[in-house]
């Protein structure tokens, strides 16, 4: 938004922060309406810096006259363009004056992505990827050193021999947690998009790189003919180059790094990724924009027709419900057979809260696993790092009696140094 001079005006809209810019989003291809607007939602509310975002219904209006229906152009998602702010990506704000060894390592945005070709870009020595400078968008020739030689020096430690070690390996560069959410987010969703393209990152004044905002899922659940985007099986990262998908080949080569990644995964299964939370999610966004989903497709006639890249079948989904009763589906077989990709953890008999004296807590192996389950009632790993079982750890032989409060933590161990 501008002023009568065009200079930049913070203005609220929609009751969001106060800012300058925004992005209407058309969700044209996608024709559920709601892909960017699910995965975006999703990743702000576990706690990364995604737009905020809301359906509308725009009206353009060329003429200067009153608005009509003539000025109708559909169900758009309005959103929070990606910036450094106290309310968008809380990084320090990295000043042009700021080239002394401690403010020149924040904050910074930058982004793996195309048409990079108006920004300030830098290539990684080791992994040759090209990434372009977001915050700031004309970085002083120190700061474009610096942030491109802590890549180099990330690079050159991931692909070191002593890469794993915890705290002098790729751990001290990285917000490990963020990068797994990442890979989890792209994978799950199979957007076509990620790891290659419009892929975003920060890193924070002596803090470490962090794989966020989340950025551009339209042409994911299903919504893409090419690379295997359509079928809801089968990794998408095999089908990308090594220039294509940045330091998780070499990440994943640590078995501590791969453990950390399933443990995530199945935590977020159990809550915000769980198959009755996101259908529910579909479902809620469905009945918010049935409407002016009527109104949006009398306008744009292309439910049954081809629009690039839609999926194989596009001529039968001829409503919107259909359309996004077939997202609903793709996405219940992505999540069948993305939990049977690595040991599910044991199954307990009961949620966690109060308890009586005496209670009990049953521990299974889940439907087809074998295994020995072992537990601690600490909180703390039953498996150590490396592979052993840990001395706080017990054997599980029957139900436990719990006659005070505990945290029970349990893995399955699998042969001799494999775990759920």
């Amino acid at each position: 938004s501008w002023d009568s001079e065009s200079n930049d005006k913070d203005v609220r809209i929609f009751g969001f922060p106060s800012e300058s810019d925004w992005i209407i989003h058309a969700p044209y291809s996608d024709k559920t309406l709601m892909r960017n607007k699910i995965v975006y939602d999703t990743s702000r509310e576990i706690g990364y810096p995604a737009s905020r975002t809301r359906f509308c219904e725009l009206y353009f209006n060329t003429n200067g006259g009153d608005v009509s229906t003539a000025d109708y152009r559909g169900v758009y998602v309005f959103m929070e363009k990606i910036k450094g702010s106290e309310d968008r990506v809380g990084i320090k704000d990295l000043e042009s004056c700021d080239n002394t060894s401690g403010k020149i390592t924040g904050g910074y945005i930058f982004k793996k992505d195309k048409g990079q070709t108006v920004d300030v870009t830098f290539s990684t020595a080791r992994e040759n990827h090209q990434l372009a400078f977001v915050e700031p968008d004309l970085p002083t020739p120190d700061q474009r050193r610096w942030l491109d030689g802590h890549m180099d020096r990330f690079e050159s430690v991931l692909h070191g021999a002593g890469f794993a070690e915890p705290t002098r390996g790729y751990r001290a560069y990285l917000d490990v947690q963020s990068f797994i959410d990442t890979h989890i987010w792209v994978e799950l969703y199979k957007n076509i998009d990620g790891f290659r393209l419009s892929s975003y990152f920060y890193k924070d004044r002596g803090r470490k790189i962090t794989a966020s905002p989340v950025w551009d899922y339209n042409l994911s659940l299903g919504n893409a003919n090419y690379l295997q985007g359509e079928n809801p099986t089968g990794w998408y990262w095999p089908q990308l180059g090594a220039g294509q998908y940045p330091w998780y080949r070499r990440l994943f080569d640590d078995p501590e790094f791969e453990l950390d990644y399933w443990d995530r995964y199945f935590e977020l299964r159990r809550g915000i990724l769980g198959t009755t939370a996101l259908d529910g999610r579909i479902l809620a966004y469905y009945r918010e924009i049935a409407r002016p989903a009527l109104r949006n497709f009398n306008r744009w006639r292309v439910l049954g027709t081809y629009l690039w890249p839609n999926a194989s079948g596009y001529q039968t989904r001829t409503s919107h419900r259909a359309e996004v009763d077939w997202m609903r589906n793709w996405l219940k077989s992505r999540l069948t057979w993305y939990d049977r990709q690595f040991a599910n953890p044991p199954v307990f008999d009961r949620e966690s809260g109060p308890i009586n004296a005496g209670d009990t807590l049953a521990l299974t192996l889940p439907g087809g696993a074998s295994g020995q389950i072992y537990y601690t009632i600490d909180g703390s790993d039953p498996r150590v790092r490396g592979g052993a079982i840990s001395q706080t750890a017990t054997l599980y032989a029957g139900p436990l009696t719990l006659d005070q409060s505990v945290t029970v933590k349990a893995r399955i161990r699998i042969g001799a140094s494999n775990w759920s």
